[in-house]
């Protein structure tokens, strides 16, 4: 891949497989990239980027993607900035959260009965396991 990629588009691909630890290194590795969009993509999740690039220089676009509305996706409460159409991301999963826009949710909603520290241990323990 292209060492000066500013801007990956992959929409339409099926990412299913394709775990969080892997897309976290992939944009680890790639600092150039500016934009990464992934719609409809089959992703369930999206791993938390904000360690490897600052906010202010990168967008998602995660639009169209039966997204797990979990603790793994909590990150995405504290930075919407950083997700393109964010008002437009729905839940697939839980069914209690199902087609609920994540715009409207808390992070309780999302993680119930985790304190900031306790989220930030899951979210790092996703990264290192997937």
């Amino acid at each position: 891949i292209n060492e000066t990629l500013e801007v990956l588009e992959m929409d339409g691909s099926d990412l299913s497989t394709i775990s969080a630890k892997d897309l976290y290194d992939f944009i680890a590795s790639h600092s150039v990239i500016r934009r990464v969009k992934f719609v409809d993509c089959s992703l369930h999740t999206f791993p938390d980027i904000r360690s490897v690039r600052s906010t202010d220089n990168v967008h998602v676009d995660l639009r169209r993607n039966p997204l797990a509305c979990d603790c793994r996706l909590g990150w995405v409460k504290d930075q919407p900035s950083v997700i393109l159409d964010y008002n437009e991301l729905t839940c697939s999963s839980p069914s209690h959260l199902e087609g609920k826009f994540i715009k409207d949710l808390t992070l309780s909603d999302i993680c119930p009965g985790m304190t900031i520290l306790q989220l930030f241990y899951i979210l790092k323990q996703n990264l290192t396991t997937q």
